[in-house]
């Protein structure tokens, strides 16, 4: 009986171990034999504004130096970090990151797929690889888009043994009417304001994104990072948009490399571009810490690449 009941709780953990969140029993599997390996696990459907588990898995070689996660790239979900979890073998290392996501989405979305670099002990990015796309449905539990018609009954109504039982009836209506209301004004404001985005240029954005920047005063090491990866997203985007250039996947001598073989910007201006993503990477990659000068002329040098016509 005893040799039973041992076999039954064996059997029980093993199947609560494999139920469990991707990661939890990290440490019990080798660590799968990729030089670069980028995964999101997350629920294909979650509960509107609820809290739900999301995982970032991570692998690198040990003689590369990857790039820092970002939460931004999985806008427009909010994360909070729980904890994180690393460990490594002879060869390898795996990160997992543990977060609470949020959904604040009407509509299905849809998070395109990440680029994940890792650099060798020159700088520059020795292996690149990205992560699969993936799509999240929000699970709503009113359905904001349908109309309701309140109507009420011919004739007297019968008083109520209890005011209670009307007022709590009445509260609700209200509350479900002002719910209605207020997701038809978000969804007309987000309409406006997507129309707006719609009007401007490849080239509107990008400058509105480097004026942005210019309030900003920062000090720390993480926050100077941040100003310079946002200058240099700002016009990768806008080659990609512009340009047709896969510019937010590529490294800064890809993008040269493509622009040096076109015509489609003038020498000078690649001249420009190349010094500018340098002083980008120098932060980025090697941690440097300008000079609030520094970063002043940086921004003007992505101002004066916007500014100017692209070929000579």
């Amino acid at each position: 009986m005893r040799r039973i009941a041992a076999g039954g709780l064996l059997m029980l953990l093993c199947c609560s171990q494999q139920g469990g969140e991707p990661g939890s029993a990290m440490s019990s599997a080798a660590i799968p034999q990729e030089d670069l390996l980028l995964r999101i696990h997350c629920p294909e459907e979650v509960d509107f504004g609820k809290a739900f588990s999301l995982q970032v898995q991570r692998i690198w070689r040990k003689d590369l130096s990857p790039d820092d996660w970002r939460d931004e790239q999985l806008a427009p979900l909010r994360l909070q970090l729980l904890r994180r979890e690393r460990r490594e073998d002879g060869e390898r290392i795996e990160e997992w990151l543990h977060f609470d996501g949020y959904l604040f989405a009407r509509a299905a979305v849809e998070i395109p797929a990440i680029a994940f670099s890792a650099r060798n002990s020159a700088g520059v990015a020795a292996i690149q690889v990205q992560s699969e796309a993936i799509t999240i449905r929000p699970s709503l539990g009113i359905d904001a888009e349908t109309a309701i018609n309140a109507e009420l009954p011919d004739g007297p109504m019968r008083q109520p043994g209890s005011g209670n039982l009307l007022l709590t009836s009445g509260l609700a209506v209200l509350a479900l009417l002002s719910f209605v209301l207020w997701s038809s004004w978000r969804r007309s404001q987000g309409q406006s304001s997507g129309t707006q985005e719609s009007r401007l240029s490849a080239k509107e954005r990008a400058t509105a994104r480097i004026k942005a920047l210019r309030p900003a005063d920062p000090q720390d090491r993480q926050e100077i990072r941040a100003f310079h990866l946002e200058a240099s997203d700002a016009l990768r985007a806008f080659l990609a948009e512009e340009h047709a250039l896969p510019a937010p996947e590529r490294t800064s001598e890809e993008v040269l490399a493509s622009l040096g073989s076109s015509n489609l910007l003038s020498a000078a201006k690649r001249e420009l571009l190349d010094s500018f993503l340098d002083r980008c990477d120098r932060v980025k990659f090697a941690q440097g810490k300008p000079g609030q000068q520094a970063m002043v002329e940086l921004l003007d040098a992505a101002e004066s690449f916007l500014a100017e016509g692209d070929r000579a």
